[in-house]
């Protein structure tokens, strides 16, 4: 099966056919039903929604550059606000700011100053993926590849970084509530981590196995996760438990939010990533049938 995974890997990448798109995906407001509609072409390694503008997001080119994809009333507009080559991306509060996690190190804050993007680096820290806090301004949080993840923000005079939680986590979401974000461990499951008043404190809300998550910038203890195998779930609060539907059969290598609620952004990699998924997805479910 790895073989034959991996000749089509081949085989797809020679015959360069179709290019990646980001699809929107939409509660329709009637049922379980969900709207998916293509959006534009985007090879995006990582992307971030906008904390205060809807129909926007980030996203990280993987050859390089940030665009900024925005919705302009008559039609879906990309344009490269930053040249950078970064790994992760994160929104925050604010509106019109992004935070890039550079490959090299270090973390820029690409901001519009009213006339045009300005890029200015805010922490030589290195982050493997990196969440904006939904609710508050130039907030975002960093997980290391060490293990542990921080919170940095601006204190009013500098950028200050500290840790918050101790564990090791793949991929991070923030939490439209503010002081609060979700991170997927590698053996599987989601934690929340959240600011409870006197700590900070982290705890398991679901098991499953899930490769790329992004926080409902406008509800609460909501977020999306895509599966290993296919298809995204919704991860929300019911009120007693943590509540868990599969909202698109559709396979996303990256997903990020929206400040409109209900509202996700999801890239449809072209086909030989889509091989790829498919071979990690198994590695994956070897491994934990296997454990």
């Amino acid at each position: 099966m790895k073989k034959l995974m991996l000749m089509l890997v081949v085989s797809l990448l020679v015959s360069g056919v179709a290019l990646a798109t980001v699809d929107q995906v939409q509660y329709s407001g009637s049922g379980s039903i969900w709207n998916t509609n293509a959006i534009t072409p985007g090879d995006y390694s990582a992307m971030a929604g906008d904390g205060a503008n809807a129909t926007t997001f980030f996203g990280a080119k993987s050859g390089g550059g940030v665009d900024q994809v925005r919705w302009t009333g008559s039609a879906w507009s990309a344009a490269e606000i930053a040249p950078g080559t970064y790994s992760g991306v994160a929104g925050e509060g604010g509106g019109n700011v992004v935070f890039g996690a550079k490959s090299g190190g270090g973390v820029d804050q690409i901001a519009w100053n009213g006339s045009g993007w300005s890029v200015n680096e805010i922490t030589t820290n290195t982050y493997s993926v990196v969440a904006g806090d939904w609710a508050n301004g130039n907030t975002f949080f960093g997980a290391k590849s060490g293990g542990g993840v921080d919170q940095i923000r601006w204190n009013g005079s500098a950028w200050s970084a500290a840790e918050i939680v101790s564990g090791t986590y793949l991929e991070l979401a923030g939490d439209a509530g503010g002081n609060a974000l979700f991170g997927t461990k590698s053996g599987g499951g989601v934690d929340q981590i959240r600011w409870n008043g006197s700590s900070w404190v982290s705890a398991e809300i679901v098991s499953g196995i899930y490769s790329n998550i992004a926080g409902d910038g406008a509800n609460g203890n909501t977020l999306f996760g895509a599966k290993a195998g296919g298809g995204v779930d919704q991860i929300r609060w019911g009120g007693s438990s943590w509540l868990v539907a599969e909202v698109t059969s559709a396979t996303y290598s990256v997903l990020a939010g929206d400040s409109t609620a209900n509202t996700f952004y999801g890239v449809v990699p072209e086909p030989a990533t889509m091989a790829l998924l498919g071979l990690g997805s198994l590695v994956m479910l070897r491994r934990k049938k296997s454990s």
